[in-house]
């Protein structure tokens, strides 16, 4: 436990310092992480899943992330999800995201990874999800802390 809430607070320091943007502010720490910028203030949501229906031909770890925007600002066309790094232990999973999910929500934009690792069911990642604003260039990272991985039958 003490392991785990040590690596929180290490990635979330890590993810603060690596930014980019002088006008990115973190808000909260921890599994609850929440990084404003301008006007939006983000928060991110993750599902983590094996497969095991077999309708992607195979039981790898995929990933879906949320960035949503907590004060119900627009995001399409003014930000963009750009990859996702999975951690468990001394493991890294490193993709860009394969494909943008329902384009039709306003305040969230979701995107999905195929292909991951066979991580144990029921084990805790961290998923980091890099985004752009697309009018500045300027990049962005955020945590969700202590994902369980499930299975999707």
């Amino acid at each position: 436990m003490k392991n785990t809430a040590l690596h929180v607070i290490v990635i979330s320091l890590f993810l603060f310092a690596c930014s980019k943007s002088k006008d990115a502010k973190l808000i909260s720490k921890g599994t609850a992480q929440v990084i404003e910028v301008g006007n939006h203030e983000f928060i991110i949501e993750a599902d983590v899943f094996r497969d095991m229906s077999g309708s992607v031909g195979d039981d790898s770890l995929q990933s879906i992330v949320r960035l949503i925007d907590r004060n119900g600002n627009a995001l399409a066309g003014l930000f963009s999800l750009r990859s996702q790094r999975l951690l468990q232990g001394p493991d890294t999973w490193n993709t860009p995201f394969d494909s943008l999910l329902d384009a039709s929500h306003i305040t969230y934009l979701e995107a999905i990874s195929y292909g991951g690792p066979l991580w144990e069911i029921g084990s805790k990642v961290e998923v980091i999800c890099t985004f752009q604003d697309l009018e500045t260039k300027e990049s962005y990272e955020i945590l969700a802390s202590a994902v369980t991985v499930f299975e999707k039958k």
